[in-house]
Parts: structure tokens; C-alpha cells; sequence
């Protein structure tokens, strides 16, 4: 995984969206249990994902840190056996993500992002929607529909575009990218809106957002 775009040299910095920190967990000590139909699907998703962290250099954004980590210990929580399932979490937390991030094994290359202006994220979220995403937002939506008839009626929150903490996670990757120039910087997310979202950014004609200059080292991709 450790590629760069095409005229770029050296290697690209990954940062990764909660569905990917997700995909780490799902399934070990009953964390995100799926259909076992799924399995397959997840065990595959999960060796990208431990692939991604021993072979490339990845930043932790701090918005997707605090989320997992709330879906591992405030979701579908064991009341009857409370004790011992939060030990098992505990466990699950301490041999996956955090020993990436505190190892000290040579070769990773894993860290949580420092502290910065979340202000990128605020000017995300109030900006008006660009006319080439209004575009493929109601091209997406035509899609859904012609799927699942009754697809605007069943999901109350759509037509969206960014929601919950996605906002937050696309100004904190800006920043991110913002704070290292001479490097490239991917971000990997298996939601659909959020890569519409980065893709337009970086297509943007005008390359700011607010007060922002947008920084032109990013590209979006999935697993």
C-alpha cells in the first residue's frame, strides 16, 4: 500500500477514516458482529488494514480515535457480565490499534495526529455544496432510488452530504496534509459521501474554503 500517485516519488502518508479503524476490531471478542456470511468479506477487509499499518506510514486522526473508542466501549455493551466483558475490550483495544501506535517494533510507522485548528473543519461544514457534488449527490440519490423505491422514506437523513463527525475527520485531514507539504497524503474511507466530498475538494477550481487555501497534496481512495 505504500504507493504514491502517479509524478510523486515518495511514499504517501495514509490517513484513515472510523470505518477503516473499524474494519481492525470487527469481529474479535464479539466486536461489530456481522452475519457469518460476512466473514469472508471482513477477514479480508481486516488483513488490509493490518497490511496498511506494518508496511505504510499512517496518521490516526484524533476524531476517528475518540469514535472508536466509544463504539468499543458504549456500544451494545454486557450488562449481565459487565465486568468481564470490559476486561475483554480492554484486551482487544490494547493488542490492536494501541500497540500500533505505541509499538515499538522497527518499521511501524503508525501515529495519532497532533492537536490542531479544527476551524478547517467548521468552514467544511458551512460551506455551500459546490455545483459539480450537488450533482453527483443527485445522481446518488437517483441511484438509491431506482435500487430501493422507498429509499428517501426508509432513511430520514437523506439527501445528506456530510454528517456526525464526518466534517470534523475531513477538516482534521486538510490539516493534517496542510502541516506536511512536501509529502501526499491519501485518505482511505469506505463511505461513499466522504470520498465525494474530498474528491471535490480536491478538484475545486478556487482551492479555498472559507479562509482556507486547500491543499493540493490529498487524494482519497477505499479498501
Amino acid at each position: 500500500m505504500s504507493v504514491s500517485p502517479p509524478g510523486h516519488s515518495r511514499p504517501s502518508i495514509y490517513v484513515v477514516d472510523t470505518n477503516i479503524l473499524y474494519a481492525l476490531f470487527k469481529g474479535q471478542h464479539g466486536f461489530g458482529a456481522g452475519k457469518a456470511v460476512e466473514e469472508r468479506r471482513d477477514k479480508t477487509l481486516q488483513e488490509k488494514v493490518i497490511r496498511l499499518f506494518e508496511t505504510s506510514e499512517v496518521v490516526i486522526p484524533r476524531f476517528a480515535f475518540h469514535e472508536i473508542i466509544y463504539q468499543i466501549f458504549h456500544v451494545n455493551i454486557d450488562l449481565e457480565n459487565y465486568d468481564q466483558w470490559h476486561k475483554m475490550r480492554i484486551s482487544l483495544f490494547k493488542q490492536s490499534l494501541y500497540s500500533y501506535i505505541f509499538s515499538d517494533r522497527p518499521g511501524i510507522r503508525v501515529s495519532l495526529a497532533k492537536k490542531f485548528d479544527d476551524e478547517i473543519g467548521f468552514n467544511v461544514a458551512l460551506a455551500k455544496i459546490s455545483a459539480s457534488l450537488f450533482l453527483k449527490l443527485k445522481n446518488r440519490i437517483k441511484r438509491q432510488q431506482e435500487r430501493y423505491p422507498d429509499f428517501l422514506n426508509t432513511n430520514k437523513r437523506e439527501p445528506k452530504c456530510l454528517d456526525g463527525m464526518d466534517a470534523a475527520l475531513v477538516g482534521e485531514f486538510l490539516s493534517i496534509a496542510l502541516a506536511n507539504p512536501g509529502r501526499q497524503h491519501g485518505l482511505i474511507s469506505n463511505d461513499e459521501l466522504v470520498r465525494l466530498v474530498v474528491g471535490d475538494l480536491k478538484s475545486a477550481p478556487e482551492k479555498k474554503i472559507g479562509g482556507f487555501t486547500i491543499p493540493e497534496n490529498i487524494f482519497v481512495t477505499n479498501f
